[in-house]
């Protein structure tokens, strides 16, 4: 097997390693003792938890590489991290009881959604950043990880253009949301790779997570397992979603996932009544 396709193939189950644990550590802390008949069943709970342990993982990779926390050693502490999910989970007694058919479900869709959201790189069988002749944004969306691994969030008073100044213009200047960013220096570390080659793959894993949201709304509407998965493959490889991803839009392919999984939090604490749900959002 070729050095992409080891890469693309695994690039996905090996970040559901270090978020799915996160997220059901975190989950069975915020409803625990919750029984199963809850407002908000425990299906949704568990189609949830690895968006929780995504948003999870963001917002710690975000704070360790903000506090100085060497490049170098994020995947020990991403490892760390996913690590305290399984012991909390472990510790927890009066923890739900996590549904993992719905899980297992939602993962193989989501994976199906990784695997389309990369075809034409699959296709081609070689490393690639897609949309790059239409859309110039991926420059500096890898720009940015490869100067934080480099520079950390230490700027020159002064720079010359080129590398420093797209960094600058983007973090400084526009004071642009840098968590995706992160996300992908955590992946640079994890493959020993540049951010040109996980670009796209990225995208995708953020991408293919749109289907454990997707799934929650349609268990919390009553439909059953196979039409809120049918919808969950859907969504995740809808128009919308592909065309970003295609062209490089990778900041808004990110906060997608986690956008449907805020808004179901928020009909099941608002509507339903389960106000712990308001935690998630």
């Amino acid at each position: 097997m070729s050095e992409f396709y080891s890469v693309a193939l695994t690039f996905f189950p090996v970040f559901v390693l270090l978020t799915v644990p996160l997220g059901l550590g975190l989950t069975a802390l915020i409803f625990r003792g919750a029984s199963a008949d809850a407002p908000g069943g425990i299906d949704i709970k568990s189609a949830l938890a690895p968006l929780i342990g995504l948003a999870a993982l963001v917002i710690v990779l975000g704070a360790a590489v903000q506090l100085g926390l060497d490049a170098s050693a994020l995947v020990y502490f991403a490892v760390a991290a996913a690590g305290a999910g399984l012991l909390v989970l472990g510790l927890i007694k009066s923890r739900p009881a996590f549904v993992f058919k719905d899980l297992a479900v939602t993962l193989i869709v989501a994976f199906f959604g990784y695997l389309v959201l990369i075809s034409p790189l699959l296709v081609e069988g070689r490393f690639a950043v897609l949309g790059y002749e239409t859309n110039i944004d991926p420059v500096f969306h890898m720009i940015i990880p490869e100067y934080i691994d480099t520079q950390g969030y230490q700027f020159p008073e002064e720079f010359e253009g080129g590398f420093e100044q797209a960094a600058m213009d983007k973090l400084v200047g526009q004071g642009y949301p840098d968590a995706w960013h992160h996300f992908l220096l955590l992946a640079q570390k994890v493959y020993g790779l540049r951010a040109y080659y996980l670009f796209n793959m990225a995208i995708a894993f953020f991408g293919s997570f749109v289907a454990f949201g997707v799934y929650a709304w349609g268990r919390a509407g009553g439909l059953g397992r196979g039409w809120s998965a049918a919808a969950a493959a859907i969504g995740t490889v809808g128009y919308l979603q592909m065309s970003y991803a295609f062209q490089g839009f990778a900041p808004q392919v990110a906060v997608t996932p986690l956008l449907y999984g805020a808004l179901v939090s928020l009909y099941q604490a608002l509507v339903k009544g389960e106000r712990r749900f308001l935690i998630v959002v």
